[in-house]
């Protein structure tokens, strides 16, 4: 299995993305209510509708073969580097634990679009 080169893709994906959210910033947004909808609903497309089959054709491959290095990449590890690895992924979970403990119980109330004009 080959790596299939995504950036191209990649990169249209984006402009046509980021060209549609620059026209929704700029209409006029009187309606904060509105905008958030349409906001909403532009990210919501954004896989199957910008991404087309190819790309995500594409992604779907290069997890597949993104996995398959991780496993012989894994498989391939001294025990000195076993070790090592199960250190630091041991530490950045304490880590994340500890992130999650001092966060708010909530996340906070969405409010709309906070770009002034």
């Amino acid at each position: 299995m080959n790596y299939i080169p995504q950036y191209e893709l990649w990169a249209d994906y984006r402009q046509r993305w980021q060209a549609d959210l620059v026209t929704l910033i700029e209409q006029d947004r009187d309606d904060p209510d509105e905008f958030a909808s349409a906001f909403e609903a532009l990210v919501a497309a954004r896989i199957p509708v910008y991404y087309g089959e190819e790309l995500t054709a594409v992604f779907a491959h290069n997890e597949r073969l993104y996995q398959q290095v991780t496993v012989w990449l894994f498989n391939s590890l001294t025990p000195k580097q076993r070790e090592k690895l199960q250190q630091t992924i041991s530490e950045l979970a304490t880590a994340f634990r500890e992130l999650r403990a001092e966060a708010e119980p909530q996340p906070p109330e969405f409010a709309g679009c906070q770009i002034e004009r």
